[in-house]
């Protein structure tokens, strides 16, 4: 079974992902992609590793329109790509962790905690 990195950037708006492979020395790039127009009128959009529009298409008029809705057509359509894979990190881009948090940090209960106080931001 491959191990599998999932980094997410979920906007105001939008969801932006990518899934790397775990590999030995650097991971390897699979899929990328994004849902643009999260609220509104959502469309996932996604490229394999060679840049190539693998999806384009509207999410389904009669399910919610929020992030919840975006982030399970993202994992079901990683997951029915990725048939013999598993998800075994995720990273998520913190926009301002303050002068605390400037590099990447394993998110743990204290660290969660610390980065509530931002939300005001």
């Amino acid at each position: 079974m491959k191990d599998l990195i999932l980094v997410i950037n979920a906007g105001s708006s939008s969801i932006k992902f990518q899934l790397f492979e775990a590999a030995a020395a650097d991971p390897i790039m699979l899929y990328k992609g994004q849902i643009d127009g999260i609220y509104v009128d959502p469309v996932f959009v996604a490229k394999d590793a060679a840049d190539n529009k693998i999806a384009n298409e509207k999410l389904p008029a009669d399910k919610p329109k929020g992030h919840d809705t975006s982030l399970h057509h993202i994992l079901d359509w990683l997951k029915d790509k990725t048939e013999g894979g598993k998800i075994s990190a995720i990273g998520h881009r913190v926009l301002h962790g303050g002068t605390k948090y400037h590099h990447p940090e394993l998110i743990t209960p204290e660290v969660f905690k610390d980065l509530e106080h931002f939300i005001p931001l």
